[in-house]
C-alpha cells in the first residue's frame, strides 16, 4: 500500500494532528536502488541529524547504512537504533573532551577532526585511554559548488581546515602518537541538484585526497566524499539523475584506486535518504480574509515544521501540498495564505496557496517533510510541544513519537515556588 489519502485519513482518526507520517517503502527504495547500484567500497552513512526519529534511524540500521553523528545524544541514538560502532563517524566544528572520550570508549569508526587543536585533543585523550585513534581530517578546500544554494566548504565557513594548514603543520602532526590519519572528508555543499556538479566536487575531491596524502608521505585508506544529493521541493527544480549520478562516481573511485589502491569510500546521505518520504499534516480551524487576502488557519505552523516557512530565506517559496477536503467541491480555486497558530506573522506554511473551497476540519498536507523537519522547528514555542510521528511500514500505521504533554514540558525545569512562598518585595 502505498501513501494515498486513505492512508492518510486513517493516519488522522489514529494519531490526529499535526502529524509527521513515514512511508518507509519509499526509504527502502532509495537506499537499496543506491546499494545495488554503487560500487561495494562505497558506504553510505545516514546523516542523524537530517531526522533523528528513533525508528527511522532503526529502520536505516537494519537495512545495513552507517550513521553520522554531530553530538554525543546522535551519538547515543545512533548506538540505541542499532548502527554498529565500527560503522559511525562523528562530524561537526564542535566536540567536546566527553564527546571525544565517548567515541573512543565506544570504539567508532572515526573522529573527523576540524582543526590542528582538535588533533592535538583527540591525540591527548587518546594517549590517557592508551589507544590510538582513527580520524578523518576535514578540509575545507578552494573548490566550491558554484550551483548549491548551502554551501559548507570552499569559502569562508566555520568548517574544517585549509590543506595550506595541514601541510604547514605535517611535522608537528607526525608527533602525535596516539591518532591514525585514516584519511579525509570534504563536505562542500548541500541540496545540490546538478549530476555534473556533484561529479566534478568528487572529482576534485579524490585529486585532493591524492595531493594531501602525497605530501604528509602517508597512504589515505578512508575518504568520506561528504554528500550534498539534493531533493526538488520547489517548483522549476528538476530531480537528479540518480542512475547517471552513481556511473559517474563508481567510475572516479575506481579512477582513484587505480593510483592508490583499495580504499574505502563514504557518502553522507541524509535528506536525500528521508526527504521523500515524509508528509506533514495539519488541520484547518479557520478561515479569513483580512486587508483583501485571505488566510487559512491550521494546528501545525513553523514550530512544527520551520523549513516550509522559508523563515532565513530570501524568498518564501511553497513546497508541494495537496488539500484533502471533507467535502467535494465545484466551486473555482483561489489563494489563500496558510498559517499555523502562532503568534507571529512569520508562521506561514504556504503563500498564494490555490485551492477549491476549504473548510474547517479539511487537511493541509506539505509533501517531502521527511527531512529537517520537527527536529529543525522550535516545536516548545508557545509550549505547543513536539507534535506526533507516525510510519507506514508494510500497510500497516505505527507510532514513532507521542505528542508531547505539558508534563514533558515541564519535567526538566525546576518548581521554585518555594523561594517565592514569602511574597516577593518589590524594589
Amino acid at each position: 500500500m502505498s501513501m494515498n489519502h486513505s492512508v492518510i485519513l486513517n493516519a488522522v482518526t489514529q494519531f490526529s494532528t499535526p502529524l509527521y507520517l513515514y512511508d518507509m517503502q519509499k526509504i527502502q527504495w532509495i537506499y537499496q536502488l543506491l546499494r545495488n547500484s554503487l560500487e561495494k567500497n562505497i558506504d553510505i552513512f545516514y546523516s542523524i541529524k537530517a531526522n533523528p526519529s528513533l525508528g527511522i534511524c532503526q529502520y536505516l540500521s537494519q537495512l545495513g547504512s552507517g550513521g553520522e553523528v554531530s553530538s554525543r545524544h546522535e551519538l547515543f541514538t545512533a548506538i540505541r537504533a542499532g548502527f554498529s560502532p565500527r560503522k559511525i563517524i562523528f562530524a561537526g566544528p564542535y566536540k567536546t573532551d566527553d564527546d571525544i572520550a565517548l567515541c573512543i570508549e565506544r570504539n567508532i569508526k572515526a573522529i573527523i577532526c576540524e582543526s590542528i587543536t582538535e588533533m592535538n585533543r583527540v591525540n591527548h585523550i587518546s594517549e590517557k585511554y592508551h589507544v590510538k585513534t582513527k580520524i578523518l581530517l576535514r578540509i575545507n578546500p578552494d573548490f566550491k559548488v558554484k550551483s548549491a544554494p548551502i554551501k559548507m566548504s570552499g569559502e569562508s565557513t566555520q568548517f574544517g581546515m585549509m590543506i595550506e594548514d595541514v601541510i604547514k603543520h605535517q611535522e608537528k602532526i607526525k608527533l602525535l602518537k596516539n591518532i591514525i590519519i585514516s584519511g579525509i572528508q570534504v563536505y562542500n555543499a548541500s541540496r545540490i541538484l546538478n549530476e555534473k556538479d556533484i561529479a566534478d566536487n568528487i572529482n576534485h575531491i579524490l585529486e585532493l585526497s591524492l595531493q594531501l596524502s602525497s605530501a604528509l608521505e602517508m597512504k589515505f585508506t578512508c575518504i568520506d566524499l561528504g554528500g550534498g544529493l539534493g531533493v526538488p521541493y520547489f517548483e522549476k527544480e528538476t530531480a537528479l539523475d540518480i542512475q547517471l549520478l552513481i556511473i559517474r562516481i563508481n567510475q572516479s573511485v575506481l579512477e582513484y584506486q587505480k593510483k592508490n589502491g583499495q580504499t574505502e569510500f563514504i557518502l553522507e546521505l541524509g535528506r536525500f535518504l528521508v526527504s521523500e518520504s515524509g508528509y506533514f499534516i495539519t488541520r484547518v480551524y479557520d478561515i479569513k480574509k483580512n486587508h483583501q487576502k485571505q488566510f487559512i488557519i491550521t494546528d501545525g505552523g513553523m514550530h512544527c515544521m520551520m523549513a516550509a516557512s522559508g523563515l532565513g530565506s530570501y524568498i518564501h517559496r511553497n513546497f508541494k501540498a495537496q488539500h484533502i477536503a471533507n467535502e467535494a467541491s465545484e466551486n473555482q480555486a483561489e489563494h489563500y495564505t496558510v498559517c499555523g497558530p502562532l503568534c507571529t506573522p512569520s508562521d506561514i506554511i504556504l503563500k498564494d496557496f490555490l485551492i477549491r473551497a476549504p473548510a474547517v476540519n479539511d487537511l493541509i498536507v506539505i509533501e517531502k517533510a521527511g527531512a529537517y523537519g520537527l527536529s529543525a522547528s522550535p516545536f516548545r514555542f508557545l509550549s505547543h510541544g513536539a507534535c506526533v510521528e507516525a510510519m507506514l511500514f508494510q500497510d500497516q500505521l505505527f507510532l514513532l513519537r507521542r505528542r508531547e504533554t505539558i508534563d514533558d514540558i515541564l519535567q526538566t525545569q525546576n518548581d521554585c515556588q518555594f523561594i517565592f512562598s514569602e511574597g516577593v518585595k518589590l524594589c
